[in-house]
């Protein structure tokens, strides 16, 4: 890079990087050639604001305009490094509070911001139902979303009236109106919610509403049962 032009009897002054490393220094004009390319003309990020928690990563993207740019390095800088750092428009929280993410262009030095809010990490626990019914002898599958909670463990307020199997599934044993909880591993928190057992059904059905056979023939009703151990078949 041509830093300063001499006036034709004068060196140029020169930066030239390599192996990362910045070499500064003069060159005689009769060495010297304009190289002509297509230049950085614009950035811009996806972003202009952005909150996240701790422990929570962000991807900033950048763009530069014109498409065709030769270079298209980006440097990335925070203004507080107790907050958060970023490299490659990855930023990686450090502390609570809010700091200001650059990224300039190294050719052109163009330059654009976004305002990054570090928030406490939050923890919580929800399900699918507000609350939940299931018959005595039945079961249920209640959807756990968690957030920030390494594991929980599925309770019930009182299991004379349901039991928890495999820490996911309910089964109701007797009628009543008891509680589901679930209890986060790594914090303090429960989350609960109602749980009424309904009565056990006893059923019988048939697979049709009515029958018609001829005589000396033969009909073979399809007969299912909802807690009934058996049944006997008579006309």
């Amino acid at each position: 890079t041509r830093t300063k032009k001499g006036n034709g009897y004068d060196w140029d002054y020169v930066e030239v990087k390599i192996d990362g490393k910045l070499i500064k220094g003069y060159v005689w004009k009769d060495y010297v050639q304009t190289y002509e390319y297509t230049k950085v003309e614009s950035i811009t990020l996806d972003k202009a604001e952005a909150t996240i928690e701790e422990g929570d990563k962000l991807i900033i993207v950048a763009t530069i305009l014109p498409n065709e740019a030769r270079f298209k390095e980006v440097i990335w800088s925070t203004s507080d490094a107790n907050v958060l750092t970023v490299e490659n428009g990855e930023i990686t929280t450090v502390g609570i509070g809010t700091a200001t993410v650059t990224a300039t262009t190294e050719d052109q030095g163009k330059v654009a911001t976004v305002q990054v809010t570090v928030k406490e990490k939050t923890y919580d626990i929800t399900l699918d139902k507000e609350e939940y019914t299931v018959e005595a002898g039945e079961q249920i599958e209640p959807v756990i979303t968690t957030k920030n909670i390494e594991s929980y463990t599925l309770k019930v307020s009182d299991e004379t009236k349901a039991e928890v199997i495999d820490n996911k599934i309910i089964k109701g044993l007797a009628e009543g109106e008891i509680e589901i909880e679930v209890h986060a591993s790594n914090v303090e928190l429960v989350k609960k919610v109602k749980l009424t057992v309904t009565p056990m059904q006893y059923t019988i059905t048939l697979d049709k509403e009515e029958y018609e056979v001829e005589v000396d023939s033969l009909v073979e009703p399809i007969v299912t049962l909802k807690n009934i151990e058996g049944y006997t078949l008579e006309v």
